[in-house]
């Protein structure tokens, strides 16, 4: 398995995972599991993977998994600028600028339960140490899955807003 920024040409995949694990997609059995809320444009990708804000894992070409951090061009990000948890963590030393959001990330169901997770995300904190003191995630209420990997691997529960946990990723720790 490799864990690596991906390129352009990797985007029909990456749209093809997101897709697969969006929760209209899905039944409420497989959304025991995990599921996403929120669908990621060609050209959000693009500046996302431009940024490098994004890892995929890939197994002999295939892409397994992606975690990244990024705004939508569309309404996506209205409830972490609505959550006054957030106005908390900017200060003087740490300005908004500093605080990335949100994050998604998604492992095929056939890799699940091998550790990706925690090695994706180690993978891109360290890419985005440099610019980000604080990273933050919201998580549906319903998505248990990804709230207990998220526990798991060092996010920090900050609040409930709106039937969504928000998490915090402090970089400045790991």
């Amino acid at each position: 398995m490799e864990i690596a920024h991906p390129d352009i040409s990797d985007i029909q995949e990456i749209m093809h995972l997101n897709n697969k694990y969006l929760t209209h997609n899905l039944t409420d059995a497989q959304q025991r599991s995990g599921f996403l809320g929120k669908k990621y444009s060609h050209a959000e990708l693009e500046r996302i993977i431009g940024n490098k804000e994004i890892v995929i894992a890939s197994d002999q070409g295939k892409i397994a998994g992606l975690y990244l951090i990024g705004h939508k061009d569309d309404e996506g990000t209205a409830p972490y600028d609505r959550n006054k948890a957030i106005e908390l963590l900017i200060t003087e030393e740490v300005p908004r600028s500093k605080i990335a959001w949100p994050c998604m990330v998604c492992i095929d169901e056939a890799y699940r339960g091998h550790g990706l997770f925690g090695k994706m995300l180690r993978v891109l904190m360290e890419g985005v140490k440099e610019k980000y003191i604080y990273v933050l995630c919201s998580i549906s209420e319903k998505n248990i899955a990804s709230i207990k990997a998220h526990l798991n691997n060092g996010w920090q529960l900050i609040n409930t807003f709106e039937e969504r946990q928000y998490f915090l990723y402090n970089l400045t720790f790991h």
